[in-house]
């Protein structure tokens, strides 16, 4: 893990976290590829849309709350309660047939998605930087992050291709209830596992100093001019991703690999090659002194190339009724060339963010993120199946490329020009905006 020139307690810590995270999300991992493709089953695309839609209008409005209440009580309480309602929301989305039972599902999930998210890492941050305080320029913070990224990645292989051989058995509605039933195990792995330095500090627990956290949080996210400008690249580039991931994505895989099977095995294949990649990025990654310089370029090049190398793929490879063995293979390697840019960036990011975040305010911040996301996203998944519907998956493809242009431009550009200010630290930003 790059972590074994730390002390023991820090060492410790680091295998803890990170392996609570794997087996956390190891059930969401394998079955939540057949997600989208269970909903249609007994749902038209444009109602799966609207669902997104409803899904997504919950999780902006409670993301950035729960993020801040997060910093407040603390992420074990937060991941909780998060994982409570995601164990109600797909247990109850395993038994769906009729779009009203679907709709409380999707609103379930929701809410355990706006807790969730973020507070892993804010976890994660905050304490790495006490337990490692000798790292002043995060390059173990970035190689440990990127042998994390292997595991994840390895995590992914073994759980796409186990269970999806094993819903390919039992069924998709069987995949679903033990993803709910997981859960709750989660519920008790992070009562016990997540807690904090003895000497980190957190907020008092009084109303005053909540309210506080939410007024502050927003405040940096707009002052800091290099955070504001990165967060509008993530709207517009995320917007893509969403069309991408909800409404593209599984039904390709499906159109190329025809079972389920094929299609957890083509996912799990994916997987492993980036794990492999990820292993020898992690030591490429470890001598990029400069941060910010190699993340403003792979910001502005990464996702547009990602796009537009797949417009190309679908002309030149459109998907038939049979399985082809051609198609399938150059789907792989057209999917593994275009995410090894995208895995720097991954790893580069949280390494930045590391410093340019104030950590009382880092779960409010990385929930104010993706709420900021979904808010101008809402009919993003909408519109997308409208595309679709008129213009065909290619050039709607076409167009989440251009997107992601303009978003790579916008973050890319504004991290290269990102100077640290010293006439005023992270935290006097945060006592004046109190």
């Amino acid at each position: 893990m790059g972590s074994s020139s730390l002390d023991p307690e820090a060492q410790r810590f680091i295998f803890k976290s990170i392996n609570l995270m794997l087996i956390t999300g190891f059930f969401e991992i394998g079955i939540y590829t057949f997600f989208v493709l269970y909903s249609l089953e007994f749902l038209s695309i444009e109602q799966l849309g609207l669902l997104i839609g409803i899904q997504f209008l919950f999780q902006s409005i409670l993301d950035y709350p729960t993020g801040a209440l997060g910093d407040w009580i603390g992420q074990k309480w937060i991941l909780v309660t998060s994982y409570l309602f995601f164990g109600l929301g797909y247990l109850i989305f395993s038994y769906a047939e009729e779009f009203f039972v679907f709709l409380v599902a999707f609103i379930l999930i929701a809410i355990g998605n706006s807790q969730h998210s973020g507070a892993y890492m804010t976890w994660l941050d905050n304490n790495y930087k006490i337990y490692v305080p000798e790292d002043k320029n995060r390059q173990t913070y970035s190689f440990i992050f990127s042998r994390f990224q292997v595991l994840f990645q390895l995590n992914l292989f073994i759980s796409i291709l186990s269970l999806g051989f094993l819903v390919d058995i039992f069924g998709r509605q069987w995949g679903f209830f033990v993803l709910g039933a997981s859960h709750f195990i989660s519920i008790i792995l992070v009562f016990f596992l997540v807690t904090d330095h003895k000497d980190y500090v957190r907020p008092p627990k009084e109303k005053k100093e909540f309210l506080n956290l939410l007024k502050e949080g927003i405040g940096i996210g707009w002052n800091n001019k290099t955070l504001r400008y990165m967060i509008l690249g993530m709207i517009i580039v995320q917007g893509a991703l969403m069309i991408w991931a909800n409404l593209i994505l599984f039904p390709m895989y499906e159109s190329y690999a025809i079972t389920d099977v094929g299609v957890s095995f083509t996912r799990a294949i994916i997987w492993l090659y980036g794990a492999v990649a990820l292993f020898f990025l992690g030591y490429l990654v470890k001598r990029i002194y400069n941060t910010q310089k190699w993340l403003g370029i792979l910001s502005m090049i990464s996702m547009p190339l990602f796009f537009f190398m797949f417009f190309i793929y679908l002309q030149i490879m459109p998907a038939g009724d049979k399985f082809s063995i051609v198609s399938w293979l150059l789907l792989i390697v057209v999917f593994s060339m275009v995410n090894t840019l995208g895995s720097i960036v991954q790893i580069l990011i949280p390494k930045f963010f590391l410093d340019l975040i104030p950590d009382k305010n880092r779960n409010s911040i990385y929930s104010l993120i993706p709420s900021l996301i979904m808010v101008f996203n809402i009919l993003t998944v909408t519109i997308g199946g409208y595309l679709i519907k008129n213009l065909g998956i290619i050039y709607t493809i076409l167009i989440l490329s251009l997107m992601a242009l303009v978003a790579g431009l916008i973050s890319g550009t504004t991290i290269l020009k990102h100077k640290v200010d010293s006439s005023e630290s992270k935290e006097e930003l945060v006592k004046n905006l109190a």
